[in-house]
């Protein structure tokens, strides 16, 4: 026997604005007066840029960073003001758009600063950006023969107005991580050779290990929607995203019938199965085949049988059926299925399940 439905909104996802707010207002207090900017790359780690950087400076939030000038001029055109920085620099975007949309590039090598030099001589202006470079994660930023020529030759940076110097931590979410300390020193250091500007290290997770870290700008990102950098840090944020999804259709099988593409998952026991409109296609990773889980009303329902591209199915057989039954919603991340424990079963990153969500939600701003 099976039960069926059609919905106008299959599957939605409420971003809590007022959490974003408050969790904003919680890093500035844990920066102890350090300028701290928003990060606001990815869609704003899937909840959507511009109504989260609206939100951000309502906040007093002044200095936003995407990844892409394309991400930039989005912004720009969504009326968002303020400081918008690139940290992807020259290397993916020509420089007019900078111009066009008022963008400022973070510049991560000699070359990129030879090109905005340039750029600023051609136009006679002195131009702003800030610039990168690498103290231990090895993925973007001036190596250090490169810090080396650039502080034993401060022509290089002729019309070019450094707004502040950055780098950045690979491993703060590990509090006693010795390669924290040592990026540290090594940020202390070259800050040290280099001509005297502002000066950035901390991410979401270099917040909370201390003012040491903090100097003058504090880059907060995913601890911004709530998601704590480890478990030690970030007690009091709020979770800002909610997914759910409906209910489509609900099964009664018997013990012996299977679930699923493959039939992976075959009931031991009479069982009362439920359809959502959900699948991998929206972010829900297909990796939790018969190991994910979603809930009703704070009660979890375990997913039987693989992830398909639009369906999700799990078993409801215990719980109350006016909760599970058809056209009800199951929440597929949020305070009952939260986005750690999402990620440690699908062997991911909280971080990929929130920039994985996908555009068929109907998104909600309260």
């Amino acid at each position: 026997m099976f039960h069926v439905t059609r919905t106008p909104e299959p599957a939605r996802l409420t971003v809590d604005l007022s959490a974003l707010k408050a969790n904003y207002a919680s890093l500035c207090a844990k920066a102890r007066g350090t300028r701290v900017s928003g990060i606001v790359k990815s869609n704003a780690y899937g909840m959507g840029a511009i109504p989260v950087a609206k939100a951000l400076q309502e906040a007093g939030c002044d200095l936003l960073f995407a990844t892409r000038a394309n991400e930039g001029a989005e912004l720009r055109k969504g009326g968002i003001k303020g400081d918008i920085y690139i940290l992807d620099g020259l290397a993916a975007d020509g420089p007019e758009r900078f111009h066009l949309f008022g963008l400022i590039p973070v510049l991560n090598s000699l070359a990129e600063l030879a090109k905005w030099r340039e750029v600023a001589k051609a136009r006679g202006e002195t131009l702003p950006a800030a610039i990168h470079f690498d103290t231990g994660m090895t993925r973007l930023g001036l190596p250090a023969h490169e810090v080396d020529i650039l502080a034993s030759d401060p022509s290089l940076l002729e019309n070019v107005n450094v707004t502040f110097w950055m780098s950045h931590l690979a491993c703060g979410d590990e509090r006693d991580n010795p390669h924290n300390a040592r990026q540290l020193e090594r940020f202390r250091a070259g800050l040290a050779r280099l001509p005297e500007a502002k000066a950035s290290l901390a991410n979401s997770a270099g917040i909370y290990l201390g003012p040491d870290y903090h100097f003058d700008i504090c880059r907060p990102g995913v601890a911004l929607h709530g998601l704590r950098p480890s478990p030690e840090m970030g007690n009091g944020l709020k979770l800002v995203p909610t997914a759910e999804a409906r209910v489509l259709q609900t099964y009664d099988i018997e013990a012996g019938e299977s679930v699923g593409y493959g039939a992976t998952w075959t009931a031991k026991r009479p069982s009362r199965i439920a359809t959502i409109a959900l699948g991998y296609a929206d972010g829900y990773p297909w990796t939790l085949g018969n190991k994910g889980f979603v809930a009703f009303e704070g009660l979890r329902a375990s997913v039987v049988g693989r992830v398909s591209m639009d369906l999700l199915s799990v078993d409801v057989t215990d719980l109350p059926g006016e909760i599970s039954q058809v056209g009800t919603w199951a929440q597929t991340l949020g305070p009952h299925v939260t986005p750690q424990e999402l990620a440690k079963a699908a062997g991911t990153l909280p971080y990929e399940l929130l920039t994985s969500l996908g555009k068929r939600y109907t998104r909600r701003y309260v």
